[in-house]
């Protein structure tokens, strides 16, 4: 039997038209097996039961090649990843493949092939990876009511865990726990580089070391700490719930010691220490003494052993120690007394006759060389000088004495001899 294939290519040409109809209207194409139009919302509309649609089928390298004569909405399946590309004009967009999520409930969970979630770009590095180009990126764990939060559930007690603050890339700072449940902010995730820390079976805080022994303790330089203020002083409170309180402070360059018995609502006692000087002020009934409330000089110096004090008054000037008041001692010495008078003795020493001394005592009402009364008013004594007058006034009326003594015995003599 010969076969005409001319007759069979028409027959088979007929087949495939009668499965297929397209309708012309506006343009638009339906590929089925049933007949039916196309939908009007569609320019194509394929139906079919048990088949689908293949489009061009790329590898990477040529999908990036064809970037350069690509249309926006042009879309083609990566063979190298496996997954759907669109071009939006300028570059290739990913399209998702199988189930890059899916839902439990109200709960997502990623099932992508590397399990992560990159948002901003394609190819995340963590677990969820956010990327953007702007000048902030921000994530937020918002509340409608109640508390809100982010948890950081370790494995295992020993593990540790972070958040980092990167800076291109670089761990610049570590905010975690480490040590099991330790708290800290370090430069790594190292324990060993803990800036700051607390304990958590004591809740002590550590700024420089990872072992506080108290509940707060900083460790560094000479310069451990610095209180400043933007007024004219810097004040550190030392309260106690059950005890008086103490604070110490700086006012216009100067220390203070403040005590306080209201957590200082008032001070109750104060006292200032300069360069040179300590002033109290306080209600004092102390070994000082007992005073009103005032600003006093009591217990001023000029540095360490060096300078004058006073007691009870203003400083004399040219004294060490003024006091304004009585004074009771046991014992009191007067250091090197110059030129003390056992010149008296001397051959050389020009002893004053009664008759002379006798004239001076009638015409300025006291001994030679002795301060009048007038003077030890106005100026007082100087203790260790008014020894060593009166020690040659001793010594001179020694010589008077030893005169006379001699003048009797001479007159004995001679009244012995005259027989009288």
């Amino acid at each position: 039997m010969k076969i005409n294939f001319t007759h069979l290519r028409r027959l088979l040409f007929t087949l495939i038209m009668l499965a297929c109809t397209a309708s012309i209207l506006f343009g638009q194409v339906a590929i089925n097996t049933d007949g039916s139009g196309p939908d009007n919302s569609a320019m194509l509309d394929v139906k079919s039961s048990d088949k689908g649609i293949l489009i061009p089928r790329l590898t990477t390298i040529q999908r990036t090649t064809l970037s350069s004569t690509a249309v926006a909405g042009l879309m083609v399946y990566d063979t190298d990843v496996n997954k759907f590309f669109f071009f939006n004009g300028v570059t290739w967009d990913e399209g998702s493949v199988g189930n890059l999520w899916s839902s439990n409930g109200s709960n997502i969970y990623p099932t992508n092939a590397a399990g992560r979630i990159g948002i901003g770009f394609s190819t995340p590095t963590y677990d969820v990876d956010v990327n953007k180009s702007a000048n902030s990126a921000f994530m937020r764990v918002k509340s409608t009511s109640g508390f809100a939060g982010l948890i950081i559930d370790k494995a295992s007690p020993g593990d540790n865990g972070y958040l980092v603050y990167q800076h291109n890339g670089s761990g610049d700072w570590y905010v975690g726990t480490v040590k099991n449940t330790d708290f800290a902010i370090s430069t790594s995730y190292s324990a060993a580089d803990g800036k700051f820390y607390i304990e958590q079976s004591t809740g002590n805080v550590g700024i420089g070391t990872t072992t506080p022994a108290r509940t707060l303790e900083i460790a560094g330089p000479w310069q451990t700490a610095r209180l400043s203020s933007t007024s004219s002083g810097a004040t550190l409170e030392f309260v106690s719930t059950t005890k008086n309180d103490w604070a110490i402070s700086t006012w216009y360059g100067n220390m203070a010691l403040i005590y306080s018995t209201d957590d200082f609502v008032t001070k109750t006692d104060e006292y200032y220490f300069t360069p040179a000087s300590i002033y109290p002020y306080a209600s004092n009934t102390k070994s000082l003494g007992t005073a009103t409330k005032q600003w006093s000089n009591l217990y001023s110096v000029d540095g360490v052993f060096t300078g004058n004090m006073a007691i009870g008054s203003v400083f004399a000037t040219g004294y060490k120690l003024s006091v304004s008041g009585k004074i009771i001692c046991e014992e009191l010495r007067v250091n090197a007394v110059a030129d003390w008078p056992d010149y008296v003795f001397g051959k050389q020493y020009k002893l004053m006759s009664l008759h002379d001394l006798d004239l001076y005592i009638q015409t300025n009402g006291h001994l030679p060389n002795v301060p009048s009364a007038g003077e030890v008013n106005k100026s007082g004594v100087d203790v260790g000088e008014m020894q060593r007058l009166m020690m040659e006034k001793i010594e001179e009326l020694s010589l008077y004495v030893i005169r006379q003594q001699k003048q009797i015995d001479d007159l004995k003599e001679q009244l012995k001899k005259s027989g009288k």
